[in-house]
């Protein structure tokens, strides 16, 4: 009988995202006891690391990743535990930022990115603004996609943004994968709306008997201790990013308001720029790539540029 297999080589057989990249651009890595799926572009230019979000998978950067490999960045994106191809992780205390930020920089020590330009968008962006203050030596730039800083969101709350959160409860409670599911996935295609590939997100939930990922940002990541925090603390005393940053928010986006990305200047000790994008919804990578991937490119360039 043949022995069944392990969990690293179980997660290895898991296809990669469609529509990235060529098949001999992925990767896999186990770093601090949990499985990553990638895509790498190689060469000898610069790193752009892309970070996607909820409910997503590395595909979401499929315009971007290919352009930024055109443009001689070596592009890198990612699927995080949980989603895509990588290792399904249930355990939620994993999904912490900081615990995940740790896994970015032990992916690039093992696989040499060197000092990279930062872009991320929704959770990823919540990771995306850890990641890149607690490790200002391995980050360039930073280009922050809807989300602003966690702190700027809860320092700055407004009636518009707190609506738009509803997720942040939803998502928390054990009967949330039960009901986005319910009547044919009904409310979940709701929540996907402004998703360009809705059918596509709303297929991967209906097919899937355990998706950790619904539940797994908001159980990783509670947003009660911050709120805490940020009572007892001024925006001066959190800690600040040192990498210049460009925050990118569409004013359609249905589960982000402008003031966090606004507010997120605060916790930049470095150049920041706020580019407002009329008319487009939360996945604006998706929804506009002619506007959005320039801009992405632009900021890295004008901050190190794609030469090694």
């Amino acid at each position: 009988m043949q022995a069944e297999p392990t969990i690293s080589e179980s997660w290895r057989r898991r296809p990669g995202p469609m529509g990235l990249a060529h098949e001999s651009e992925r990767f896999y890595a186990e770093v601090n006891g949990v499985g990553y799926h990638g895509y790498d572009s190689g060469g000898s230019g610069q790193t752009m690391l892309f970070l996607h979000g909820w409910p997503d998978d590395s595909s979401l950067w499929r315009h971007q990743y290919a352009a930024a490999s055109g443009a001689g960045y070596r592009a890198i994106a990612l699927d995080w535990i949980g989603h895509g191809a990588s290792e399904r992780v249930t355990d939620f205390a994993r999904y912490d930022r900081t615990l995940l930020s740790s896994d970015l920089a032990a992916l690039g020590d093992r696989f040499n990115w060197g000092r990279v330009h930062c872009v991320a968008h929704d959770y990823g962006a919540v990771v995306g603004w850890q990641y890149c203050t607690i490790h200002p030596d391995l980050v360039r730039s930073y280009c922050a996609l809807s989300v602003g800083h966690p702190v700027a969101i809860v320092k700055y709350p407004t009636i518009a943004n707190s609506i738009k959160s509803w997720f942040l409860i939803y998502n928390s409670l054990p009967f949330a994968v039960r009901g986005y599911k319910a009547r044919n996935a009904a409310f979940f295609r709701w929540a996907m709306r402004q998703h360009p590939d809705q059918a596509q997100v709303v297929a991967l939930l209906q097919s899937d008997d355990a998706p950790a990922y619904i539940r797994a940002w908001e159980l990783g990541n509670p947003i009660g201790p911050l709120l805490r925090e940020s009572l007892t603390k001024s925006v001066s005393q959190f800690s600040k990013l040192r990498a210049p940053t460009r925050g990118i928010w569409g004013s359609k986006d249905c589960y982000a308001d402008a003031v966090p990305m606004q507010k997120s200047a605060q916790l930049v000790d470095n150049a920041f720029d706020y580019v407002r994008l009329e008319g487009l919804g939360h996945w604006l990578q998706l929804e506009a790539p002619d506007i959005v991937t320039p801009l992405i490119i632009d900021w890295a360039t004008q901050h190190g540029g794609a030469g090694a």
